[in-house]
């Protein structure tokens, strides 16, 4: 199995993101050059510019670009690449990208194709390490075509509460739970189903169902020279939809014995396929022991908080490893420093089902400081596509214990600014700053059990408090524009407000106003206004001196049809109506353009109707907001461009008038 050391000087980096972001630094750090892969959405993005040079891959599906080992492994022969890392996801757990590396004389930084095969097949993989000694659920295989009375006789030898998995892939899909044997048959059926759709195999098989377990897994590291070693382990219970939200290192609150026992486990597991490389071995536990899961083959998303309490360099040891050099340390050097905790930052909406929600980052900026991480997809005008997942970045601390490592990470997601996104952050604070989490009483329904957690927004004050930042940067706008002179001090407006402008986000819709810098801010949630707090503000730096004494510092970022405020109690977004605004007409005469990202709710108007100016065209929903979009002039419609329910970005075309 030993090789002789071969060198790696320049590495091709076949995936996208923030993982490939991470491999360009494992790369440079290790003295190699590092070249990108990129289809035509991505052409733009961070990663693309930091490598030292980058490959476009023809096509426009992902079968044609990110899913095509030749497409590929022929970049890497472009490039004059020596190494392929796959990443994660994607390829990375494909042997047919490493057999095609093999074929044409790329090191693959990566595990033999047939320790990849075997654990990618779930009861294969079972099989294999229960033969090595680890602990396994009870399981049962099921053949294709299996009678009622082989069903029968499968589910009672696993017994019941039962899962029937896909043996083929994870996530949670070609899943089902099966309570009593009356509805194990269609439960086999549906599963088939969906794994033959999502992994093209519809193999399946039964589980024993553990009710509340908690999800530990351990790290391993294996090399060419026969060394397999633990990297300790982590706890990934807080999920959603089988798929991981937050992730520390190490795990909490495992006796020390059980600890030692899943680490020799992991050992057994790997070297019982000869592994190489860095690997996962993931675990079931509850209180009557645990479980093999499943084996990962590849770095996994959050094997950064493995790097931050043990100093080790993952992506590092893989090129290493992959050059045939030995491990540099052995068993005993590994310990862990502290505690480390990572957030994973989606697009999505977790109120709604953890609804994508794609879209173009106006500004961002993230935390900086001792003890903290952020391994980033985005910058200031990236755009996260509705083509590939939504995962944005991961934010990690690291601290002395656990409780200052989550303290410092609840901070940070207060203190990232991110616009133009809707994102998870207000679940991530949620859960940082809940007393169950930060006890440590977790299982993987942890999330599921807590709708709290799911639908949290920001505290009521505090979202007044960022009303009236707003309502003070308008103001400040204004006289800068001359559009209402500033009055005197000491003037107040008795009547209506001079200006009493709209704040929208999934809390409802406030009025905010503020008419001189010396004169409270007022807001208004339902019949009466409330005085917030005084402020000037200069360049959308708001300092805002509310009525407890307090004075507190908000940046505004405004922008047509919105407000982006953060704060020392996190950002809000809101979707912006001024008393300043026109009818929302936008683009040049004879178009109708997005001026915000939005979804199309109603389309008002045919190809050949004739409109009036400010005459509707289309109703644009945003924020839980709706906007009518309308004629710039008199004319007919020529075009239509969009149709109820499709996502839109600023400044796309739905409609164009021919003008009269």
């Amino acid at each position: 199995m030993a090789t002789e050391p071969h060198p790696i000087r320049r590495v091709l980096v076949a995936n996208r993101g923030e993982i490939a972001r991470r491999l360009i630094k494992g790369a440079h750090d290790a003295g190699c050059d590092a070249v990108a892969v990129y289809a035509s959405d991505d052409a733009a993005s961070p990663y693309v510019g930091e490598a030292d040079a980058a490959v476009p891959l023809p096509g426009s599906t992902l079968a044609d670009t990110y899913l095509n080992p030749a497409a590929l492994v022929g970049a890497a022969q472009v490039a004059g690449a020596d190494a392929l890392h796959p990443g994660y996801g994607f390829l990375s757990e494909n042997p047919a990208l490493p057999e095609a590396c093999a074929e044409a004389g790329i090191v693959w930084v990566g595990p033999p194709p047939e320790a990849m095969r075997v654990m990618g097949h779930k009861a294969r993989a079972k099989e294999v390490v229960a033969a090595a000694g680890v602990p396994v659920l009870p399981s049962a295989v099921v053949d294709a075509g299996a009678s009622p009375d082989t069903l029968r006789v499968a589910g009672a030898s696993v017994g019941y509460p039962l899962l029937v998995k896909a043996s083929a892939g994870g996530g949670g899909r070609g899943m089902r739970l099966v309570h009593e044997p009356g509805e194990l048959a269609e439960a086999v059926a549906s599963a088939r189903r969906e794994a033959a759709a999502a992994f093209g195999s519809d193999d399946v098989f039964l589980e024993r169902y553990l009710a509340a377990p908690r999800h530990i897994e351990v790290q391993v590291v294996g090399d060419r020279h026969g060394n397999v070693l633990h990297l300790l382990d982590r706890e990934c219970s807080v999920q959603r939809r089988h798929q991981k939200v937050v992730e520390e290192a190490p795990a909490v609150l495992v006796p020390t014995s059980t600890r030692r026992e899943m680490w020799e486990a992991a050992v057994a597991a790997a070297r019982a396929v000869d592994y190489v490389g860095v690997g996962t071995v993931e675990y079931l536990v509850d209180g009557s022991g645990f479980y093999f899961l499943e084996m990962n083959t590849r770095l996994q998303v959050e094997h950064g908080v493995t790097e931050l309490v043990t100093g080790l360099d993952l992506v590092g040891l893989q090129l290493a490893v992959a050059a045939g050099r030995p491990l540099p340390f052995g068993q005993g050097d590994v310990a862990a420093a502290g505690h480390a905790v990572e957030v994973r930052l989606c697009a999505e909406r977790p109120r709604e089902d953890y609804r994508p929600t794609p879209g173009t980052a106006s500004h961002v900026r993230w935390p900086e400081g001792a003890g903290l991480r952020v391994d980033g997809a985005i910058g200031s005008g990236s755009t996260i596509s509705a083509a590939y997942d939504s995962l944005v970045a991961k934010v990690m601390a690291h601290g002395a214990d656990r409780e200052a490592a989550i303290a410092r990470l609840s901070r940070a997601v207060r203190a990232l600014e991110l616009d133009g996104i809707e994102t998870n952050r207000e679940l991530l604070g949620a859960v940082l700053d809940d007393a169950a989490f930060r006890n440590g009483e977790l299982d993987v329904h942890y999330l599921e059990n807590r709708p709290d957690l799911r639908d949290a927004m920001l505290p009521g004050d505090a979202r007044r408090r960022h009303g009236a930042s707003v309502a003070f940067c308008l103001l400040d706008e204004r006289a800068a524009r001359s559009l209402v002179p500033v009055p005197a001090a000491g003037w107040r407006n008795v009547g209506r407000p001079l200006h009493a402008d709209q704040l929208t986000d999934a809390a409802g819709t406030m009025e905010v106003h503020a008419t001189v810098p010396g004169e409270p801010a007022r807001v208004r949630e339902g019949a009466n206004w409330e005085e917030v707090g005084t402020a000037a503000a200069r360049g959308g730096v708001v300092d805002l001196l509310t009525r407890d004494g307090l004075r507190r510092r908000y940046r505004v970022r405004l922008s047509p049809h919105q407000a982006a405020v953060s704060g020392p109690e996190g950002q809000s977004t809101f979707t912006l109506r001024t008393e300043d605004d026109a009818e929302e007409r936008g683009g040049i005469a004879g178009e109708c353009r997005a001026p915000l990202p939005g979804a199309v709710t109603k389309v008002l108007v045919a190809v050949g109707d004739a409109v009036a100016e400010g005459d509707g065209l289309v109703v644009l929903e945003a924020m839980k907001m709706e906007h009518t979009l309308r004629a710039n002039g008199d004319g007919t419609v020529a075009v239509v461009e969009c149709a109820p329910g499709q996502q839109v970005d600023v400044n796309d075309l739905l409609v164009t008038v021919e003008p009269t």
